[in-house]
Parts: structure tokens; C-alpha cells; sequence
């Protein structure tokens, strides 16, 4: 049995990373699935005006109270803030959205390099790549679904899509024996 090293699989770490950046961008900018989850906030301009006569913090994170509740209560907690430093770099932010999907994907063909072998059946090939793409990209991510009570089917759909898409750059392009 051929042992792989990482290096052998830089074409399908370079493919799936690819792939899930253009699946993202594609689910964030084309397609409408997670239009439905970010709606303006009603009097926008007032609540801006109000937090700006707060003197809130750039870069800080704000927890929004019901004043109506106990100050002992677990239950006073309606929502959060998050007050950005800066306007987003829309450039500076793709790069670093790249840049993750391309240390996912290296990451994973680490995985399969030590867990594969370049003999190993396609299926294995897929299963083992896009079991490793889920872990990344859909379950790491639901720690923070739980705490922070995002809107996250569509995140979830979207893992999955990038699970799949890794899966299949990796048996495509996994390196003949």
C-alpha cells in the first residue's frame, strides 16, 4: 500500500478550496436562501441615533436586556449587539474567507494523508474527505447556534453543499496510485 503525503494532494486541497469559497460566495451573493434571515430593524436610524448618544464602544459586544425582568433572571438576555470597529472590507474579508477554505481543505487532506492510502477505493476516498469537510464546516459551527441563537438551516444547508463539494474534489483528483 502507497503511503501519500500531504504534498501528493496539494491539486484536490486546492480544488476543494476552491469550490467551497465559489459554493459560498454563490449562497451569499446569488441564490435567496438566506435573504429571509436578515431583515432591517425597524426604525434603524433612531436606535443608531440612540446608541450613538450612548457613547457604545467600537469592537464591543452588547447584550440587549429586557428592562422588565428581574436583574437576577437568566431570562433578561433579548438579544445582542455587536458594534463593528471599522465598515467591512468587503476585499480584506473575501481574502480571509479564502484563506479559510483553503486551510479547511489543507487540513483535511492532512487527514486524509495519514488516514488514506493512494489505493483506497473512491468511495472511502469521498466518504472520509466529506465526513472531515462536515466536521469543518457544519458541526464546528453549532457551539455558537446554541449560545448565540442565529437563524442557521441555511448555514447548515451551505456546510453540507461544501461537504459534499470537498468530498468530490478529493475522489476526483486524489492522485493515481
Amino acid at each position: 500500500m502507497t503511503e501519500l503525503s500531504i504534498a501528493d494532494l496539494w491539486l484536490p486541497m486546492v480544488a476543494a478550496g476552491l469550490a467551497t469559497h465559489i459554493l459560498s460566495t454563490l449562497a451569499w451573493v446569488a441564490l435567496p436562501h438566506h435573504k429571509p434571515e436578515w431583515r432591517k430593524l425597524p426604525l434603524s436610524g433612531a436606535v443608531g441615533q440612540a446608541l450613538r448618544t450612548e457613547n457604545l464602544q467600537p469592537g464591543a459586544q452588547y447584550m440587549l436586556s429586557d428592562d422588565s425582568a428581574s436583574a437576577t433572571s437568566t431570562d433578561d438576555c433579548r438579544g445582542m449587539l455587536i458594534l463593528w470597529q471599522h465598515t467591512p472590507h468587503m476585499g480584506a474579508n473575501i481574502g480571509m474567507t479564502l484563506a479559510f477554505f483553503f486551510a479547511a481543505a489543507a487540513t483535511i487532506g492532512y487527514l486524509a494523508s495519514i488516514g488514506l492510502r493512494a489505493e483506497s477505493p473512491p468511495i472511502d476516498i469521498f466518504r472520509f474527505t466529506a465526513t472531515a469537510a462536515a466536521l469543518t464546516h457544519v458541526a464546528a459551527g453549532i457551539p455558537s447556534i446554541i449560545w448565540f441563537r442565529r437563524k442557521f438551516a441555511m448555514d447548515l444547508l451551505d456546510g453540507l453543499a461544501y461537504s459534499l463539494a470537498t468530498g468530490a474534489a478529493f475522489t476526483l483528483l486524489w492522485p493515481a496510485s
